[in-house]
């Protein structure tokens, strides 16, 4: 390639793959982190969990992953939320798609899952990452993994995620949102990338 996508968050990212074996990627898109960090968990026989609704971006991630012979893939079509009961729209322009609750019937609904109860569905113990870029969801998403998040330092998974000013308000420091309290009190130490 000629450039690589978001450079500092896919160079901390490595990193971070490096030790590990079973990682939850929320918002997926076509793969641009997910197929990176699948390459380097296959040779120990390591899964990349890949949560993408939007169907059109999850077909291109799938053929992404065939493109690079990739099978320790695993698509899932569900939006990772706080409880497994929920059901979601995307509300807004593809990368930019955000997240809205849906009440009653909606033919762009999707079904909502915790990371613990996907897990614990896939029979995995152990979680060593979680990579989010869910458009303001990334609260919800970590909730639903409070049993892995709980866990003593170096058996919680590390956690990567993206966050906007358009979704929550951190003007006065990202320690200051509900996200920042969130992690702290379950032992995180927050670092920012730029």
């Amino acid at each position: 390639p000629d450039h690589a996508w978001e450079p500092q968050t896919t160079r901390i990212l490595m990193r971070l793959a490096q030790s590990a074996s079973q990682v939850v990627v929320g918002g997926a898109y076509f793969g641009d982190h997910a197929v990176l960090i699948a390459r380097e968990l296959a040779a120990r026989g390591g899964v990349v969990h890949a949560f993408e609704p939007n169907n059109q971006q999850r077909k291109m991630l799938m053929r992404n992953a065939e493109l690079n012979g990739l099978t320790n893939i695993t698509p899932r079509s569900e939006g990772l939320w706080s409880d497994s009961s929920a059901k979601l729209k995307l509300v807004g322009y593809d990368s930019f798609a955000s997240a809205e609750i849906v009440e009653g019937e909606d033919s762009d609904a999707f079904q909502t899952v915790t990371i613990g109860d996907y897990l614990k569905a896939a029979g995995v113990d152990r979680l060593d990452l979680i990579v989010l870029d869910i458009e303001g969801a990334e609260l919800a998403a970590l909730k639903g993994a409070d049993a892995f998040l709980s866990r003593p330092k170096g058996e919680a998974p590390n956690i990567l995620f993206e966050v906007h000013r358009h979704y929550v308000d951190w003007s006065n420091g990202l320690l200051d949102t509900e996200l920042g309290r969130f992690l702290t009190e379950h032992g995180y130490t927050l670092f920012a990338l730029r």
